[in-house]
């Protein structure tokens, strides 16, 4: 005959302590729906720990996200506008500057000492307009004789119709606009109308490469020219047709 053993429930004092909280937190959480409280249960006998979320802690959280936003916003308004300025510095509306200094500055045209032309923005070489000015020996004169100096400065406004220079100038002259074809081609930008003549480009090659000639001894003149952007011509860029559009 089995004997079936009474089962008993035996409710320890831990137990009845840990029930007696959670009783307390649903009490307390029921007579404030803003309060939180939470108990160790891995541990026999933790205490209680009870927080309460105040107003300046509201305040604060939602000053700090208001902040991180405004932060965000800044950030990106920011980087728009510097694209935007950007997009207006290197775009221009004209393709040509005209035929005056005047003009030009009106068109929002910039003054190329490398090869005194004035250009739009998109034709522009900035970093190779500061290595020319670097140049050693870069010297303009007032004068067919070459004894009254110009400074750098005066040349750079590009007011003057040219200025005398001695030969080595020209061969300078001829390297920059190859280096400035070869970087247009390089980069994807826009080249002038002048360096962009083939014309000029043989005119060059023949003059580094052969052996000097009458003209080795002669002063040169540095004529400023207002050529197109993107395309062939424009005004006074034609040794051939000076003062003149082609």
């Amino acid at each position: 005959m089995a004997f079936t053993k009474p089962y008993l429930k035996i409710t320890m004092p831990w137990q009845r302590q840990k029930y007696n909280l959670l009783q307390n937190i649903e009490d307390k959480q029921a007579a404030d729906g803003s309060s939180e409280a939470s108990i160790d249960e891995n541990v026999e006998g933790a205490p209680l720990t009870y927080r309460k979320r105040s107003p300046k802690s509201l305040w604060l959280t939602l000053l700090v996200s208001s902040l991180l936003g405004l932060l965000v916003l800044a950030s990106v308004t920011f980087v728009t506008y510097k694209y935007a300025v950007r997009e207006t510095l290197t775009k221009s509306t004209f393709e040509q500057c005209g035929s005056t200094p005047a003009e030009a500055k009106d068109r929002g045209c910039i003054f190329e000492t490398t090869l005194s032309l004035w250009v739009p923005p998109e034709c522009y070489d900035f970093e190779l307009e500061t290595i020319y000015l670097q140049q050693p020996g870069l010297k303009y004169y007032r004068d067919v004789n070459l004894t009254d100096e110009v400074s750098l400065r005066e040349v750079k406004t590009g007011e003057s119709i040219g200025w005398f220079v001695p030969w080595d100038h020209h061969v300078r002259h001829c390297s920059f606009a190859f280096r400035k074809l070869h970087r247009a081609a390089a980069f994807g930008k826009k080249i002038d109308g002048y360096v962009l003549q083939y014309a000029h480009t043989e005119h060059c090659l023949k003059m580094m490469t052969e052996p000097e000639d009458w003209r080795s001894s002669i002063t040169q003149f540095d004529m400023r020219m207002f050529p197109n952007c993107g395309k062939e011509g424009g005004f006074n860029v034609n040794s051939k047709h000076r003062g003149e559009w082609t």
